[in-house]
């Protein structure tokens, strides 16, 4: 027998019984377990055809009532859909003070006084002894548990119901949840026949969920397996949360609908991890959003869990295995906490991945990719010979991108501490730093450093492991002195695109989530200020306007209460005097639209300045800015 189908049996023998029972079923579980959706696909069953009818079946949530007048107002709203409707839900307040004025109202034009049943109370439209048009065979209460009122205040208001009215009445809540536990269990004897606990039936629940929910066909056929062994492995039994889940995912399914099979199935299961464990509060916007996939991926666990392990063993505190590319990883963090679904900016950022990983791949044909992939299947022989030539490589500059010097570093260091090669961990930082002093001008930088942590060319390494080593902040400093230097010579060139291609020129320069050419370069102390501003004039107006707006956006003064940057102080100076030059050269704009144009430019400039100015006061000791030029 699958589960709760007893309780769906006893329940609808409940409701059809021509019998008062005079008491009431009280269906009961944690919160997210499924109890409305239970009690809703039972009522499904019910139609106008059957014994007992549709219209003859009533559900209210007690959900922030204070009073006996708001129970009043729900029973009468559900009699009533035009209540519900958005315009009387607009005139709430005034049907409140008609409810407890007893003034009659009608309500839709039939000349009826709808209200008028509210001079006897609302019991009455349960007393079978009085005439009445109404016909109420079982009324549902739901969130028992969320109302502000008593629980022995909510029993005694339904008591008459439940003992005089032909009327069944089922209750729902989770009781854990319930105040004053003691004085509700005294009263519930009094009240309640039968209770019973709802045991959330994933299968079922989880198939219906992604037919509700508008899936491709295609997808719905995949996505239930997936579903199901995410919310076992992350020990999640809140139905409610998997539905959120999933409804958040089909909005977030346009953005990857042009990605490759397998990384959209990635980005499947990524976003599922991530929201159930965001939503079950595992995880926060604290947390590191790459150790946490990884620590699913590795373990099948949720992070809390792979937290609370200890591991003492130190061949898994240097894990180093072959990882699957995490499409997005730099974006994650914004996606599940922020709702960021930008279609046109992730699948842009997917495709310039996709770019940066064909060009990496190229370089698993050396030596020390060979490593990483097949070093413990190496014998003695192979395995000496291999570190040998990928020593002398690496000491012969042919490792200068970060990530393989990253991996290198990693891999022996592991090796040195498994005691597979002879060279202690210090031998190899000294080693490491002699390669750094040397080769610091020509290692590529790389912009992206967080990508780094989940992996580089397909593989992992332990980045803790690293984090701790001299030769590491070295390694870092170096690359931000690359990227400047690099950005200081880009910047220059790009100027050549501003009159060709100044949409180029000003995505360049927009900050974008930390992920632009230009990421926390002070680029306006790179520039000639005077040859800038001539090229700038060079513009029609149209186009300074977006230059303008582009330094805007930058430097987050489009934002309110945006945190500044600190890095941008540099261009300070520069910037004020490209404000100077833009007021000084000022036009009488009468007849000339241009000029008027550009007065609201130079303004704008001018707003900047007093922007940066207002972001740190100290900028204001620079006020000579032609004698620091």
């Amino acid at each position: 027998m699958r589960s709760n189908e007893h309780i769906k049996e006893y329940c609808k023998k409940f409701i059809e019984s021509p019998e008062n029972p005079h008491f009431a079923l009280f269906i009961k579980g944690d919160w997210g377990t499924g109890k409305t959706y239970f009690i809703e696909k039972l009522i499904e069953e019910y139609t106008d055809q059957t014994e007992v009818k549709k219209s003859e079946i009533i559900k209210i949530s007690l959900f922030g009532v204070q009073t006996f007048e708001d129970i009043d107002l729900k029973i009468y709203q559900a009699l009533h859909p035009i209540l519900s409707s958005k315009y009387m839900k607009l005139a709430g307040a005034v049907l409140r003070s008609v409810v407890k004025l007893r003034i009659g109202c009608d309500l839709n034009s039939d000349g009826k006084n709808n209200l008028s049943i509210f001079t006897d109370g609302i019991n009455a439209l349960f007393d079978t002894k009085k005439e009445s048009s109404f016909s109420t065979k079982l009324l549902i209460v739901d969130d028992f548990e969320r109302a502000l009122m008593k629980p022995c205040e909510i029993f005694g208001y339904f008591s008459e119901i439940i003992t005089e009215s032909d009327t069944k009445v089922i209750f729902i809540g989770n009781e854990e949840k319930i105040e004053n536990k003691d004085k509700y269990l005294q009263i519930k004897e009094k009240i309640i026949g039968m209770e019973f606990q709802i045991e959330p039936v994933f299968d079922e629940a989880i198939e219906q969920f992604v037919i509700d929910i508008p899936f491709t066909e295609e997808t719905k056929s995949e996505l239930k397996a997936i579903v199901k062994n995410i919310a076992i492995n992350l020990n999640c039994r809140n139905l409610r949360i998997i539905r959120q889940s999933l409804y958040n995912l089909n909005l977030f399914i346009e953005v990857i609908n042009s990605f490759e099979e397998e990384d959209q199935q990635n980005a499947i299961i990524v976003f599922l991890i991530l929201f159930i464990q965001k939503s079950l509060k595992t995880i926060s916007i604290t947390d590191d959003i790459s150790k946490v996939i990884k620590a699913y991926f590795h373990e099948q666990i949720s992070y809390l869990e792979y937290l609370n392990k200890h591991y003492k063993d130190i061949e898994y505190c240097f894990l180093y295995d072959r990882v699957n590319y995490i499409p997005l990883l730099r974006y994650w963090h914004s996606i599940i906490f922020d709702g960021n679904y930008q279609t046109e900016f992730l699948t842009s950022e997917y495709k310039n991945e996709k770019k940066q990983i064909e060009i990496s791949q190229t370089n698993q044909r050396k030596k020390l990719f060979v490593l990483l992939d097949t070093w413990s299947d190496m014998d003695n022989e192979v395995f000496r010979k291999t570190i040998m030539v990928i020593n002398k490589e690496f000491e012969s500059g042919e490792y200068l991108n970060i990530g393989e010097i990253l991996h290198y570093a990693n891999i022996m260091i592991i090796f040195a501490r498994l005691g597979l090669i002879a060279e202690s961990v210090d031998k190899i930082q000294s080693r490491i730093s002699e390669f750094l002093n040397f080769y610091h001008e020509q290692i590529i930088p790389v912009k992206d450093w967080i990508m780094l942590q989940m992996g580089y060319g397909g593989f992992s390494f332990n980045i803790e492991g690293l984090e701790s080593m001299e030769f590491y902040d070295k390694l870092k400093k170096i690359n931000e002195d690359n990227i400047y230097k690099q950005s200081k010579l880009d910047i220059n060139n790009d100027i050549n695109l501003i009159e060709k291609e100044i949409t180029v020129f000003c995505k360049n320069i927009i900050l974008a989530n930390g992920n632009n050419k230009y990421y926390d370069q002070p680029i306006l102390s790179f520039l000639d200020i005077d040859s800038f501003y001539e090229v700038i004039q060079s513009l029609p107006v149209r186009n300074q306007e977006i230059i303008i707006s582009a330094f805007e956006e930058r430097y987050g003064k489009s934002y309110s209460n945006e945190p500044f940057n600190s890095k941008y102080i540099a261009d300070y100076i520069n910037l004020k005097k490209l404000a100077k030059k833009y007021t000084s050269n000022n036009q009488d704009f009468l007849y000339n639209p241009q000029a008027y144009f550009k007065d609201k430019i130079a303004k704008r400039w001018l707003e900047l300045v007093a922007y940066f100015e207002k972001k740190d006061p100290n900028l204001l000791k620079y006020t000579n800015v032609d004698n620091k030029a």
